[in-house]
């Protein structure tokens, strides 16, 4: 029986998704959204996957949810470009890191940013309009910090608000100002399978360092817990296995 758990166990961090110095590399384009976000422009951007170059399975199981995908800016102070080749290399975490108004170097996302972008990945009602599509990205940067922070004191939109209370319910929270700073400290830490794309103009490929941060983007990836929860679900099995054989 130790025998099986060893071999489930090393089954389990077989299919963990492995660490690479980078994930993937990536371009990125105007999603020609018409209503723009107030404050500061912003998303959603499309995201597409350069499959042409390698990219380690924790890429993979993010393509597995679609290799061209909308998505949203975590931080006001770093940027872009919109034209030319891009090819940024994408580092894939659970924190904006390099960047950001407010809320730390890294700045984990909040649970109620991951919420809200998996409700929009799933193409939820209320969040496919081209206002809806606006009004998230004014919710994010509130949600991390990024306007109403005693830097910067744009406030939410009335679409923003909306999206912000919805996630305040969803996460059992009251929808008031007392609970702010709660729902904005509340870390996702994986939850709704939503991770950061930390973006990269440079990559060396002899230190294997990844320098000039760009703006942060969010993706979805299936939650590590899944692939060992697969894997351990397997142990009762084999071991049955195994009685049967012995008893025949």
């Amino acid at each position: 029986m130790k025998k099986i758990i060893s071999t489930m166990a090393a089954v389990a961090a077989l299919c963990l998704p492995a660490m690479a110095a980078y994930d993937g590399r990536v371009d990125i384009s105007s999603n020609n959204n018409p209503i723009g976000t107030t404050p500061g422009g912003g998303g959603p951007f499309v995201i597409t996957i350069d499959t042409s170059y390698g990219f380690s399975p924790l890429m993979q199981d993010v393509i597995s949810h679609g290799n061209s995908f909308l998505s949203y800016c975590l931080e006001r102070n770093e940027h872009i470009s919109l034209s030319g080749d891009q090819n940024y290399y994408g580092i894939i975490s659970h924190s904006a890191k390099a960047g950001g108004l407010a809320g730390g170097n890294p700045d984990p996302i909040s649970r109620a940013t991951a919420f809200l972008y998996s409700q929009f990945r799933a193409g939820a009602t209320g969040f496919t309009s081209n206002q809806a599509k606006a009004d998230m990205q004014n919710a994010i940067w509130w949600l991390e910090q990024e306007i109403d922070n005693g830097v910067d004191t744009n406030p939410l939109t009335s679409g923003g608000l909306s999206l912000v209370n919805m996630a305040k319910s969803a996460l059992g929270f009251a929808q008031n100002s007392s609970t702010d700073v709660a729902v904005r400290a509340l870390n996702a830490n994986g939850a709704y399978g939503v991770r950061v794309l930390n973006l990269y103009s440079n990559y060396n490929t002899t230190t294997g360092v990844a320098n000039t941060a760009r703006q942060d983007q969010l993706v979805i990836v299936p939650e590590p817990s899944t692939y060992v929860a697969a894997a351990l679900l397997m142990i009762p099995v084999i071991s049955q296995v195994r009685r049967m054989r012995r008893s025949a």
